[in-house]
């Protein structure tokens, strides 16, 4: 007999359960037949920076035959959400695995983790002390971005304002995601302002020498959490 991927219903009831047990509450839920999206947040409120308190919290998506979950915050004062893939909680799994339910319970509860929220907490608070330079930084952020069109790029620009720290790029990322309709991109813009919340100063530095790597190369190991030798 042939296995039965978890349809949307049972991927949701479980991480239901470890939603109930972790005292969070799903805050937004949206499906159709082949993919969902999920966010929850605990009910916990942490002033993070100086009057900006966030919640912890989970998100997941389907995408056909795959689901991933990752921890999530959420910042109070602008209700915009970064998606923390970097954190090193969540993962993605492969539906077709007969263990995926337990796979999805196991990684919901580190998601919304004690240890999880720490992470994240304290990568957040970083980026508050990393101050730029924005016609600098705007490069390779803009290598980072590449994929989107130059009107997103405006948006992020004009959101910053005067801001010129890591968290300001962070937070207008966060900002664009919540006002795009399109849930697939609103996933990805959350998920990019999370990422940047594990970037040094430096990563957005094009000034640096990467023992003689290229930028691309760079980048490409930054995004996956790592660092070049040599690149201090």
């Amino acid at each position: 007999m042939a296995y039965a991927l978890p349809s949307n219903s049972e991927l949701r009831a479980v991480i239901g359960d470890r939603m109930r047990a972790n005292q969070a509450k799903e805050s937004d839920w949206l499906e159709d037949p082949n993919r969902f999206f999920l966010r929850a947040t605990r009910n916990i409120r942490v002033e993070v920076l100086p009057e900006d308190t966030m919640s912890p919290g989970l998100a997941a998506r389907r995408h056909g035959g795959v689901v991933e979950l990752w921890p999530y915050v959420f910042r109070e004062i602008c209700t915009n959400g970064a998606i923390m893939a970097r954190c090193g909680s969540g993962r993605q799994i492969d539906l077709a695995d007969p263990d995926a339910r337990d796979l999805v319970a196991a990684t919901a509860d580190r998601c919304l983790s004690e240890q999880a929220w720490a992470t994240c907490r304290a990568s957040i608070a970083g980026t508050a002390n990393q101050h730029l330079d924005l016609a600098m930084a705007l490069v390779p952020l803009m290598r980072r971005m590449g994929n989107y069109d130059s009107s997103f790029l405006m948006d992020v620009v004009q959101g910053l304002g005067q801001g010129r720290r890591l968290f300001d790029i962070m937070q207008a990322v966060t900002a664009s995601a919540h006002r795009t309709t399109d849930p697939e991109e609103k996933w990805r813009r959350e998920e990019e302002g999370g990422s940047l919340a594990f970037l040094s100063a430096d990563d957005l530095d094009p000034r640096i020498g990467f023992a003689g790597a290229s930028w691309d190369q760079h980048m490409d190991m930054a995004g996956s959490g790592r660092r070049l030798a040599g690149s201090r």
